[in-house]
C-alpha cells in the first residue's frame, strides 16, 4: 500500500501488515466517510491455498494497522467493503460466503442472509439517498437490499428488547404500465426485468419471543416429566378442545393518523426474530376484508392523505392484546410528477370515501341478492317433490326468480340482449366499477362522468334496496307456507328475516 500525506510529494510504501501473510495482494482499499485518518484495506491470499478472510483498519492515515476480520468464515476470503455514510461503526463485507454487517466497527459480524444466496460478493455500493445497498454477485446477478436504514439502529440494541426500527417517509404513487398490465407486460419471459420495491410503508421490527400455545405449554412440560422420568399423563378431552380452539397468536399492526383516528388494522402470524411488514399506504375497504388463498387481507381502495401517521405493534394471543415496543411516528407524501395531477387532493380524498361507501352498500345488495336466488333454487328443489304440494307455489316460485333476474339486470346491466350485440344501458355495478378502478389508482380529480356515475348509483340504490326487501319478505311468507305444508326446513335464513 502506497500513502502520500496532503502537501507532500513523496510516496511511502507498505508492506508488512499484522498477521498478513508476505505473498498476500491487495484486495482493496476504502477510505473512510467520515474520518480522514480512518482507511480499510482487504488481503487476499488465495493463490497460495490460503483463502482466510484478511481485513484490517488503519486509523492514523495507514501508520498502523489492526485486524477486523473477527469471526468472519475462516475460508471467506473478502472481496469487497463499504461503510456507512451516517453512521462509522456500520460497516459491510462481501466474502466467499456472501454479505455481512457488522454495527460495533468490526468486531462482531452477523451474516445478512434474507433472499440472498451464498454467493460470493465481489463489490458492494451504497445509493446514500435513499439508503440501498447494491451487491454485485459473482455469476448470481445484482442484488439491492432497500434501506438497510434500520441496522443503523442496533448498535444499541437489546436483542431481549421488542422493537419498532424507525420508519423512512413513505413516496406513494401509483405506477405506470407502459407495458401492458404491469411488469413486463406482453414482451415474454425473454425481456430482462428486475421487480421495483413494493410501494407504500416498510416497517422493520424485532420480536424475541413469540407466545406459547397451550399445546406448545403441554409439550414442553411433557418433554421436562419425560427427561425427569416422571410418567407423561395424557391430555383430558376438555385440555385438547380448549387447544383445538384456541386462537392462533398473531401481531396486529394498527396506523393511526396526527389526531389519533385509527386509519388501518394489519395482521399477521406471530414469528420471532427480525422482520419486516409493508403497508400499501391505503384505506381500508368498507366493502369488507377478503379471503384469498386462506388469507384474509383488508380490501384496498385509495391512498391516505400525506401527512403525519403513526404505527403500533401488538401481540395477540389467548390472554389478550398486549403492546410491543413504543409507537413510532412516520410520514407520508405523494410522488409529483403525474401526468394529470388532482388540483384539490382534499376533494379527491372526499370523493374516493364516498365511493367506497357507496361499493360497501352496492356489495351488500349483491349478497343478499345472491343468497335470495340460491335459496330459491333449493326451495324450488325441495317442493318440487313435496305430497299434496300446492299448485301454485311453483308459479309463486317462478315469480320470484322473475324478480331477482330483475335486479340482477339493474345490478349488472342485460347480460341478454349485450350477447346478441345490442346497445344497453349500465347496470349500477359497471358503473360503479369505472368510479374505483379509475379513481382508486390514479391521482388525478374525478371526472365529470365518474360524478355522474356516483349520483346515479347513489339515487338508485335505495329503490333497489327496497325493491329486494319486498322479494325477501314475499320468498319469506311462501317459504312458510311450504313448511307448513310439510317441506323439510332449509337453512332457516329466510324464517329469520
Amino acid at each position: 500500500i502506497h500513502i502520500k500525506q496532503a502537501g507532500s510529494t513523496e510516496w511511502v510504501k507498505s508492506e508488512s501488515f499484522p498477521g498478513i501473510p508476505s505473498g498476500a495482494y491487495v484486495q482493496g482499499i476504502w477510505p473512510s466517510k467520515h474520518d480522514k485518518n480512518r482507511v480499510y484495506a482487504a488481503f487476499n491470499h488465495h493463490k497460495y491455498g490460503d483463502f482466510k478472510p484478511y481485513l484490517l483498519k488503519s486509523t492514523d492515515g495507514g501508520k498502523s494497522w489492526t485486524s477486523i476480520q473477527s469471526n468472519l468464515p475462516e475460508r471467506g476470503t473478502v472481496y469487497a467493503f463499504a461503510e456507512d455514510h451516517k453512521n462509522a461503526n456500520l460497516l459491510f463485507t462481501g466474502t466467499e460466503f456472501g454479505l455481512f454487517t457488522s454495527w460495533d466497527s468490526g468486531k462482531e459480524w452477523n451474516a445478512l442472509k434474507s433472499g440472498l444466496p451464498t454467493v460470493a460478493i465481489k463489490d458492494i455500493e451504497i445509493q446514500e439517498r435513499e439508503n440501498d445497498l447494491v451487491l454485485a454477485t459473482f455469476g448470481r446477478g445484482f442484488y439491492i437490499l432497500d434501506d438497510y436504514s434500520p441496522l443503523r439502529e442496533l448498535e444499541n440494541f437489546t436483542k431481549s428488547e421488542a422493537k419498532i426500527f424507525s420508519v423512512k417517509t413513505a413516496k406513494l404513487f401509483n405506477p405506470s404500465k407502459p407495458l401492458g398490465y404491469g411488469g413486463a407486460g406482453f414482451q415474454g419471459a425473454g425481456f430482462y426485468l428486475a421487480p421495483n420495491p413494493e410501494i407504500g410503508v416498510q416497517f422493520t421490527y424485532y420480536i424475541p419471543e413469540v407466545s406459547k400455545s397451550l399445546k406448545d405449554l403441554r409439550k414442553e412440560k411433557e418433554k421436562k416429566d419425560f427427561e425427569s422420568g416422571v410418567v407423561i399423563a395424557y391430555p383430558t378431552s376438555a385440555e385438547l378442545q380448549k387447544e383445538d380452539l384456541e386462537i392462533e397468536p398473531y401481531h396486529q399492526l394498527i396506523i393511526t393518523d396526527k389526531n389519533s383516528q385509527e386509519v388501518i388494522r394489519l395482521n399477521k402470524p406471530q414469528s420471532k426474530g427480525l422482520k419486516q411488514w409493508l403497508w400499501d399506504g391505503r384505506y381500508p375497504s368498507k366493502e369488507g376484508v377478503s379471503n384469498y388463498n386462506g388469507k384474509t387481507a383488508n380490501r384496498s381502495t385509495s391512498f391516505v392523505s400525506e401527512g403525519e401517521y403513526f404505527a403500533q405493534l401488538y401481540a395477540v394471543d389467548r390472554m389478550g392484546t398486549k403492546a410491543i415496543g413504543a409507537k413510532q411516528s412516520f410520514k407520508i407524501e405523494y410522488l409529483k410528477g403525474g401526468q394529470l395531477p388532482s388540483k384539490d387532493l382534499k376533494n379527491l380524498d372526499q370523493f374516493q370515501r364516498k365511493a367506497d361507501e357507496a361499493v360497501a352498500k352496492l356489495s351488500a345488495i349483491e349478497e343478499r341478492k345472491n343468497r335470495l336466488s340460491k335459496e330459491l333454487k333449493h326451495m324450488r328443489a325441495n317442493a318440487s317433490l313435496l305430497i299434496n304440494m300446492p299448485e301454485a307455489s311453483m308459479e309463486k316460485i317462478s315469480d320470484l326468480e322473475f324478480k331477482i333476474d330483475n335486479i340482477e339486470i339493474k345490478l349488472y346491466g342485460n347480460s341478454r340482449l349485450q350477447k346478441l350485440e345490442f346497445e344497453t344501458v349500465p347496470g349500477l355495478m359497471d358503473r360503479m366499477g369505472s368510479i374505483t378502478w379509475n379513481s382508486y389508482y390514479n391521482s388525478s380529480d374525478p371526472t365529470a362522468m365518474q360524478i355522474d356515475n356516483l349520483k346515479i348509483v347513489q339515487e338508485e340504490m335505495p329503490k333497489l334496496a327496497n325493491e329486494l326487501n319486498e322479494t325477501e319478505e314475499e320468498a319469506r311468507k311462501l317459504y312458510m307456507q311450504l313448511i307448513n305444508s310439510g317441506m323439510p326446513e332449509l337453512d332457516g335464513s329466510l324464517e329469520q328475516r
